[in-house]
């Protein structure tokens, strides 16, 4: 055992920070609004165009929202991969086959969606932010609310479409909170240089967030 010894030095042993995301934060949320809202609103139409097949805008939905989420969430440098658009759509059809168990689309109907979607996108999430927990918090919260609203809202208005597009706005606003602040603590990986024998690096890798939590595995 005495060939082997220690080579890196502390300077290499520092972790480089970060890679910089694409958008800012509030491009970042205005944007995750926007695709909360109209995935839901052109999925609905959908809806309207089939003659009242719900499955066909549930998958809509989840096509369109979980695309362009999974854009947004690659922009800045949270890469869930095309995972994150199957578990889109498997929670939006499991969402629309439970209906009926839920009466209408209503308050409940929304928490079974944010649990649902929470945890499933929470499996793609919490190895690329730290305390992904939040996800699964706020899916609960904003679709609760926002498909709340979509009766009173809709009759207040006179149209289902408004109802729609305010549920959207509401649930997208809440959820953009807690993503913009996850996204504030990424994780992601890096090979790491720290040989053992002269000419034998190590295999072992690095995982590291933007605050001083370093995890090996």
């Amino acid at each position: 055992m005495t060939d082997y010894r220690w080579k890196t030095t502390e300077k290499e042993q520092l972790l480089p920070k970060a890679p910089p995301p694409i958008l800012t934060e509030l491009q970042a949320g205005w944007l995750w609004v926007a695709a909360t809202t109209i995935g839901l609103v052109v999925g609905m139409v959908f809806y309207t165009l089939t003659g009242g097949e719900l499955l066909v805008g549930a998958i809509m939905i989840g096509l369109l929202m979980g695309w362009t989420q999974m854009l947004i969430l690659t922009l800045q440098r949270a890469k869930v991969g095309w995972l994150w658009l199957l578990n889109s759509v498997i929670a939006w059809v499991t969402w629309s086959m439970a209906i009926p168990v839920f009466g209408s689309i209503n308050w409940l109907a929304g928490f079974g969606l944010g649990v649902l979607a929470g945890f499933l996108h929470w499996l793609n999430l919490r190895r690329r932010v730290e305390r992904a927990w939040w996800w699964v918090a706020a899916n609960v919260v904003g679709r609760t609310i926002g498909l709340g609203l979509y009766l009173p809202v809709t009759q207040l208005a006179g149209t289902w479409l408004i109802g729609f597009a305010v549920s959207g706005v509401v649930a997208g606003s809440i959820i953009a909170v807690a993503v913009v602040a996850m996204l504030r603590r990424p994780v992601f990986d890096v090979p790491a240089e720290t040989p053992l024998k002269a000419g034998r690096p190590s295999t072992a890798r690095l995982t590291r967030a933007t605050e001083p939590r370093i995890l090996m595995f």
